[in-house]
């Protein structure tokens, strides 16, 4: 079972709390059988301690998937709750910024509230790390300092498979170790066998965000099995995780769940009921860095695959999925590219890819902070009373 890391000092006496919310334009649109992804509404959070700061940033999107939370829900929830809530630990503690291993348990689980811990047990690590003098890899005991990294591509607005081809070739030309596709019922089978005759070697992962239920997204399933796909990733849509099961047998290509794993106790009961082969785990959904890190080692106890999954993060919490990437858990090529390489400008700055692989932070902290100048002009900004 994966050790979690031990404790950090503390920070000392927590002074406020702030949130930022960015708005970053995507450099090309990603079209999915759900959304058009054009803009990218970031949301961050600012605790500051006598010892430290630090930042987190918030996984929840505007445009949400399955049982995800709209960001505004979030940021309402962290204003109003979770604050006041931090504050009141605080106070139990002489003052003292309760620790990031103690963010979880200060409030309920629901996914707002799973999101909104996630994000101040960040900040509160960011604090701790930067603190210590350490990297999240280093207190991760990751070995190495790069991982490699997968791209995503959505459907081609022109739903030409030129188009879509010879972009996901530029995708492989330009470093990445794994393709991972966005499908619907009508796109898949001819898109996804022309990439295949294009890259027969490549890695290739099919992503239907929950479109291919029912007898006509079967027959498509059947049609794309045979094309060499890692996995094909949430197919049905569905909490059903019988019907999962029952899916995973009908196919030989591993079934892949993402939305579908919407807590942890999902992912402890889809891996016991054999409802997939591998698991998209991300650490925003499940309730924070340390809920991933435990989701990682129950995979690798049930002999399962997994990889960290993005959901167009800015640096700072592309940062900490390239972290966990690295653990020897996560057995496939993560959601870990750099933010520049996708958003128009990211906020935070991370260093891009090189050589084919994506640097891990090497700094004290999670990763790179937002940069507060363009903040304080720029965007949207909110400091919750105590």
């Amino acid at each position: 079972m994966t050790m979690i890391p031990a404790g950090l000092e503390g920070v000392g006496t927590l002074e406020s709390v702030e949130l930022w919310v960015a708005s970053c334009a995507l450099t090309s649109p990603i079209v999915s059988s759900l959304h058009n992804h054009q803009v990218r509404r970031i949301g961050f959070v600012r605790v500051r301690c006598s010892g430290a700061e630090g930042f987190g940033e918030i996984a929840a999107m505007d445009q949400t998937v399955g049982t995800d939370p709209r960001l505004d829900l979030v940021l309402r929830s962290i204003e109003e709750q979770w604050s006041p809530r931090l504050f009141e630990a605080a106070r139990a503690r002489g003052g003292d910024c309760p620790p990031s291993h103690a963010i979880a348990v200060l409030g309920p689980a629901s996914a707002v509230d799973r999101q909104a811990a996630a994000a101040l047990e960040m900040a509160v690590l960011d604090a701790e790390l930067r603190a210590a003098g350490l990297s999240l890899a280093r207190w991760l005991e990751v070995g190495g300092s790069s991982v490699a990294f997968g791209a995503l591509r959505g459907i081609p607005a022109d739903r030409s498979i030129d188009t879509f081809v010879a972009d996901a070739l530029d995708a492989l030309t330009n470093g990445a170790s794994r393709l991972r596709v966005k499908v619907d019922p009508s796109w898949a089978l001819e898109p996804l066998s022309a990439l295949r005759r294009a890259a027969p070697e490549a890695l290739l992962q099919a992503d239907a965000n929950g479109s291919l239920g029912g007898s006509q997204g079967l027959k498509v399933l059947h049609g794309i099995d045979g094309l060499g796909l890692a996995c094909i990733e949430e197919p049905l849509g569905t909490t059903d995780l019988a019907a999962c099961a029952s899916l995973a047998q009908q196919i030989s290509t591993p079934l892949c769940l993402d939305e579908t794993l919407s807590t942890p106790r999902v992912v402890r009961d889809a891996l016991r009921y054999q409802a997939c082969g591998v698991l998209c785990i991300k650490p925003g959904r499940l309730g924070g860095i340390r809920a991933a890190l435990r989701a990682l080692g129950e995979a690798q106890m049930h002999g399962v695959d997994c990889f960290v999954g993005g959901m167009f993060e800015a640096g700072l919490g592309r940062s900490a999925l390239g972290a966990l990437a690295g653990r020897p858990e996560a057995t496939l090529i993560g959601d870990v590219v750099s933010a520049g390489t996708y958003l128009v400008e990211d906020p935070c700055h991370q260093n891009g890819p090189e050589g084919g692989s994506q640097p891990l932070f090497d700094e004290p902290g999670v990763g790179p902070w937002p940069d507060r100048t363009v903040a304080e002009v720029r965007w949207e900004h909110r400091r919750p009373g105590l």
